[in-house]
């Protein structure tokens, strides 16, 4: 069985994500998330191009990052603004196995248009190390390292950040919130914890133990391919770092979720709430892991947005 393959199938199967001894779920001693990776990939940011009428009130434009490995963003605004300046919510794709990147797909618009209908801008950016269910095994291990470089996504983000900043004055940049749903909530966490541009955060059912979720037995085996493959899926943990959630905070989750165990994250949660004052976690009985975020955690969230002071 090739490599990719093998990890895919490990991944799906519960016991491989949940076999971890008791104290793996502790944080672990691990350097801070690294500077240097986001230094050597400044770039020169095209404008913002040409703009292209999604559908009635959404105005979308396309970019691309000119960096090593060539990144794409999402910008959308409302046609009719109601504000000069236009908070905005910066989101990831979902979908990632949290070892891997994704790229931005059609599909992710679901999660990205009702932030516009709204009134807010949406900026979607893509993961370093996206890979295919076809990926040879150098290539699966390729798609990991960039991953592993890129900072579990957090590169991507601060790169999106910089390009609001310098390309797009239609938005406050006091107003930016990170938002994403399972692999991106747990990047929005991350974001959230490291990126002090972002002022607010928001996780529809994420994973908040990366080390729990892969668990024991694929750490190890990945160890011996990849180096500091362990000390990076710790420290790409929300859970590592915690008491750096200081900004408010928004999750959302269903009871039934069948993909991320709502038990999961209960005790992330309350940890949370002794450092942070500003935790707001809503929790619905059904919905499963992605119709419970588009059908009541959005529109929830979004209110809470507006909400903020």
């Amino acid at each position: 069985m090739k490599l990719a393959s093998a990890l895919f199938l490990c991944l799906l199967l519960a016991g491989c994500a949940n076999k971890t001894p008791g104290n793996a779920s502790k944080p672990s001693h691990s350097k801070p998330v690294s500077e240097a990776n986001y230094a050597t990939n400044t770039v020169t940011f095209p404008s913002l191009g040409s703009v292209k009428k999604l559908q009635a009130g959404v105005l979308f434009y396309e970019v691309i990052l000119p960096r090593k490995q060539p990144t794409k963003l999402w910008v959308y605004l409302p046609e009719h603004p109601t504000r000069k300046k236009l908070p905005c919510v910066m989101i990831a794709p979902a979908g990632s196995r949290l070892i891997d990147g994704m790229n931005l797909a059609a599909s992710d618009q679901a999660e990205h248009l009702p932030y516009v209908r709204a009134g807010f801008a949406v900026v979607a950016y893509e993961i370093d190390g996206a890979l295919s269910n076809n990926a040879s095994d150098q290539e699966t291990i390729e798609a990991i390292k960039a991953y592993q470089a890129a900072e579990a996504g957090l590169v991507n983000a601060r790169l999106a950040i910089d390009y609001v900043f310098a390309k797009i004055p239609q938005i406050d940049t006091k107003q930016l919130y990170t938002a994403g749903h399972s692999s991106a909530a747990t990047l929005s966490l991350l974001v959230a914890e490291h990126e002090p541009r972002v002022r607010a955060s928001i996780a529809y059912a994420p994973a908040t133990n990366v080390v729990d979720r892969l668990g024991e037995p694929f750490i190890t085996s990945m160890s011996k391919l990849i180096p500091d493959f362990r000390e990076f899926i710790t420290r790409s943990s929300p859970h590592t770092e915690l008491q750096k959630l200081t900004h408010p905070l928004f999750i959302f989750q269903a009871e039934d979720d069948s993909v991320i165990p709502i038990s999961k994250n209960l005790d992330f949660i309350e940890r949370v709430k002794k450092v942070n004052s500003s935790v707001t976690f809503v929790h619905v009985k059904k919905g499963d892991h992605y119709d419970a975020m588009i059908q009541k955690g959005i529109p929830q969230a979004i209110q809470w947005l507006k909400n903020l002071k």
